[in-house]
């Protein structure tokens, strides 16, 4: 009560007197907001239970302890009082979080650094494994970030306005030093952050640039490949041709066969169901290699999956899945691929002809995974995702109430006319759908020929028009607008989706070669500690961080 009216005589005056410093105030009302209701009492020990899962947001959530509570609203000369008397900076809340946790959610800097400076450590981990250089990456707090990256390099050497200095991998690389996946890691929470402020921590990861090219360039491979054996591919019997060049004297004759037979023979059955599987021209002997080849690539690719869902485990392999939505359509094309091989061998050409075409059109869209780390199509790739979440899925729920209800009323009205578009179900739904598409004749023109109730459709047909046609497309024009505007303004978004590919295309490798590439980007420090040695200059260090503020 002394720390929040502000009054440190009082709070010295209580210190003097024994009162307990350490004492804990873990009620309700001091609880994150979305942990209120998830609160239960434990009979081993006095303070509550609460989940793990938790944003931290609370507005009187302030670390329990009276240190804490001084920190966060900063009454400095109390926060030394406590300091003096000997309060502890490193003690845990009910969600292990220590008072530097506390100041990173609420952003107080000063009191951050008067801390650090009085002993408070920054390598405690909360309940959630974060530690406060990770937690302000979770949370996107920048400022504090910044700081705290500061607070924990080393300085090497410094000459003119070159300057030698390294950072510590330990909390900020993905890769853990027995070359296992991170996701607690700061650059994990940069990366996948979805805070447009998670853009401008800047954080190193240029040396793995060279595995993203190499895994573009085999894509490309494969993918010219693909289209080669695919191109190549006759779209009936070769030998078919030879009907077609029979004269026209043998066909007359009723003893060989008809010409209409003919025609049905070469439009419709193949001479032998295997055609695919055997050579005939001189374009199947560079046809089937290619597909070979095919098949061999996309087995390559599975097998590379399977070794990520054996080195980094189930859970971490659908969450790199969810994140790359290309790459899991890549790797269905794949299947398809070996799908596609039944089909040959039992010469079932229609069903192979199905898997073809599911598995050409799963494999271009991988290229956008690629494309996303560049400039020049990163954020255009960004906005096709921003708006297809976003955006459309909005639109296409709102649309689909509006269809469905519009489309059965028209259905009502024209079920008596036969010959009408809209005259079964499912008809007019498609009708509709043409017609917020702008195809509004023919529509019309079938209410024009209604014998009944003429009047009741032209209005709801008007309805329908102003509602959809006019209203909602036009809002969805201006939603990706405003999306595009958005991702536009993030000028550093395309830097961020470079690293997300680099690091879904770092776990794709063994803990062991994680660990050799990490080896070649960093050093070794005498106590084993690996950190990040940069040479920079010290006035465009000072540039970058002041646009970014500029920025904000």
């Amino acid at each position: 009560m002394a720390i929040v009216n502000e009054d440190p005589a009082m709070v010295k005056f209580l210190l003097d007197h024994g009162v307990d410093y350490h004492q804990r105030c873990y009620g309700n009302f001091f609880c994150p907001d979305d942990q209120k209701d998830s609160r239960t009492d434990n009979w081993d020990h006095e303070e509550v239970d609460v989940c793990l899962e938790t944003n931290f947001e609370g507005y009187t959530y302030w670390g329990e302890y009276p240190l804490a509570f001084a920190a966060c609203v900063e009454q400095e000369e109390c926060v030394r009082i406590l300091c003096a008397k000997g309060a502890n900076p490193n003690l845990q809340d009910s969600n292990g979080n220590t008072i530097m946790h506390i100041l990173v959610i609420k952003t107080k800097l000063k009191m951050f650094l008067l801390l650090y400076s009085f002993g408070a450590r920054l390598s405690i981990k909360n309940r959630q494994g974060l530690t406060p250089l990770a937690l302000a990456a979770k949370l996107a707090r920048k400022e504090m970030y910044d700081h705290i990256i500061n607070l924990e390099r080393d300085q090497y050497w410094e000459y003119g306005v070159v300057t030698c200095r390294g950072y510590p991998l330990k909390e900020i690389d993905t890769i853990s030093e027995n070359g296992e996946i991170n996701t607690n890691s700061t650059l994990s929470f940069v990366v996948y952050g979805v805070s447009s402020t998670h853009t401008h921590t800047h954080t190193c990861n240029k040396e793995r640039e060279e595995m993203f090219y190499r895994r573009f360039l085999f894509f490309t491979v494969y993918f010219i490949i693909f289209v080669i054996a695919f191109a190549l591919r006759p779209g009936a019997d070769p030998r078919l041709k030879d009907f077609a060049k029979t004269p026209i004297s043998y066909v007359k004759n009723p003893n060989n066969c008809s010409s209409k037979g003919l025609t049905e023979r070469v439009l419709e059955d193949p001479i032998e169901p295997c055609y695919l599987l055997f050579p005939y021209t001189d374009y199947d002997y560079i046809r089937l290699p290619v597909e070979v080849l095919t098949v061999i690539c996309a087995g390559i690719f599975l097998t590379c999956a399977g070794k990520e869902i054996y080195y980094q485990g189930i859970r971490i392999f659908s969450m790199t899945l969810k994140r790359a939505p290309s790459k899991t359509m890549f790797l269905m094309s794949c299947i398809f691929v070996f799908t596609m091989v039944p089909g040959r061998l039992t010469c079932s050409h229609e069903y192979e002809d199905i898997m073809g075409v599911m598995a050409i059109l799963c494999t271009a869209p991988y290229f956008l995974f690629f494309c996303r780390g560049f400039a020049i199509t990163g954020p255009f790739v960004v906005m096709i995702y921003s708006m297809i979440k976003g955006d459309l899925l909005r639109f296409f729920i709102i649309y689909g109430i509006f269809l469905m209800g519009f489309s059965q009323a028209m259905y009502i009205l024209f079920r008596d006319n036969v010959c009408s578009l809209s005259s079964q179900p499912l008809e007019a739904i498609t009708s509709l759908f043409i017609v917020s598409l702008g195809t509004f004749a023919d529509f019309y023109n079938s209410i024009e020929k209604l014998k009944r109730n003429s009047v009741i459709a032209k209005f709801i047909f008007l309805v329908y028009l102003l509602l959809v046609s006019l209203l909602l497309i036009n809002m969805l024009i201006a939603m990706m607008g405003n999306t595009y505007q958005l991702v536009a303004s993030q000028q550093m978004e395309w830097f961020r989706q470079w690293a997300n590919i680099v690091l879904v295309v770092e776990q794709s490798v063994t803990p062991q070669e994680r660990v050799e590439q990490q080896k070649q980007y960093s050093q070794c420090l005498a106590d084993g500690r690996r950190v990040l040695a940069l040479r920079c200059n010290v006035d465009e260090i000072t540039n970058i961080e002041s646009n970014s503020d500029d920025e904000e």
